[in-house]
């Protein structure tokens, strides 16, 4: 009986010896672990995409119902761009440190090929007067939703826009722009600056969340844009004779589109660049064109699809629609509706979508 009960022990002593995993087993479990994950990964980050996706397309619905409301009261969609005279300028210099500071409006001190390339200031730096450049996007805030914000807006003077009383006091104490205070004193972001800067006013709406720096506003600020409007079906300049539906001084109708609005652009989502100066400027920070591959990114591109107008040394060079969504970019028609366009569609197509009065006929099957 003794012997009986001992041989009852061993056996569980033995069973209580061989309960954990063996090595074998744990890294069996981590393999399989590891293939869930491989497994599930990629789904999880397609549907992120497809939720900003999804976020971006409500942007510009909103947008197209706001661009709509305006022409409701006005007849006529707003002009891309105000300004005395074309083609558009754009502020390209880059300081020492590679920032670019191009300023809104008045008197920036540029070279006349800075204009142009971007580069650094050159000995024989002169004073261009980048005009008004008024963008459409400022001028349909309240439809919007943002009448706070337009209120705010100088139109006379847009450079003096959001300062506060004491910040317009350091403004107006030096008309040459060289105010003896830096950026931290005035915005508090802690950047020196020569001449004050549009304070960063966040438009959630303007923000596409698929940019590198989120829902926050993309690469370069939060005043910036990730959508423009279309000037052009070709890689022009900006100007009065451009051949899309948001230009210089334009004054198109919703309802009276040669090429019929569901096949034409209206806005379209843009990759920021460093030149980008925000949403109140009328340049290609909110303007661009379907000259250039929706695929390719601005600073590989701008001497390959720049159309050279003699007579236009100090107009800027290409600069067209792109996005961060994988292998396609939003755009908003003319009609209101939001298609997504593949970045493989022929570049003859895209040019005729970008166009009002071409007088082609596109199929839906064409993208």
């Amino acid at each position: 009986m003794q012997a009986h009960l001992n041989g009852l022990e061993d056996m569980r002593q033995h069973n209580r010896l061989i309960r954990g995993f063996t090595l074998l087993e744990m890294l069996m479990v981590i393999a399989i672990i590891a293939i869930l994950i491989a497994l599930l990964l990629p789904a999880i980050q397609q549907a992120r995409e497809q939720a900003r996706r999804t976020q971006c397309t409500n942007n510009m619905v909103q947008i197209g119902i706001a661009l709509h409301n305006y022409y409701t009261c006005h007849n006529v969609l707003p002009p891309g761009c105000v300004n005395l005279t074309g083609p558009v300028l754009e502020g390209n210099f880059v300081d020492d440190e590679g920032d670019f500071e191009g300023g809104f409006g008045g008197n920036d001190v540029l070279s006349a090929d800075g204009v142009v390339s971007g580069d650094e200031l050159s000995d024989e730096a002169l004073a261009v007067d980048m005009g008004y450049r008024m963008s459409w996007i400022a001028q349909i805030l309240p439809q919007l939703g943002k009448q706070n914000v337009y209120r705010r807006i100088d139109f006379i003077r847009p450079e003096r826009s959001f300062l506060s009383t004491e910040q317009l006091k350091y403004f107006e104490s030096s008309p040459t722009a060289e105010v003896a205070v830096d950026e931290e004193d005035m915005y508090g972001i802690g950047m020196e600056s020569e001449s004050p800067q549009m304070p960063p006013v966040v438009i959630s709406l303007l923000n596409c969340p698929s940019s590198p720096a989120g829902a926050g506003g993309g690469a370069v600020g939060p005043h910036h844009s990730d959508y423009a409007g279309c000037h052009a079906s070709t890689s022009v300049p900006i100007d009065v004779n451009n051949d899309g539906l948001l230009y210089l001084n334009s004054a198109e109708s919703l309802y009276e589109i040669p090429d019929g609005a569901s096949t034409t652009i209206l806005v379209g989502e843009k990759q920021l660049r460093r030149r980008d100066t925000g949403w109140m400027t009328g340049d290609y920070s909110t303007l661009r064109n379907t000259g250039v591959p929706t695929d390719t990114a601005y600073e590989t591109v701008r001497d390959r699809f720049y159309t050279v107008v003699e007579g236009t040394p100090a107009a800027a060079k290409a600069a067209g629609f792109s996005s961060f969504h994988t292998d396609t970019c939003n755009f908003l028609m003319a009609d209101g509706s939001v298609r997504s366009i593949g970045d493989r569609i022929s570049s003859d197509v895209l040019q005729r979508l970008g166009s009002r009065n071409d007088g082609s006929l596109i199929s839906d099957f064409d993208y």
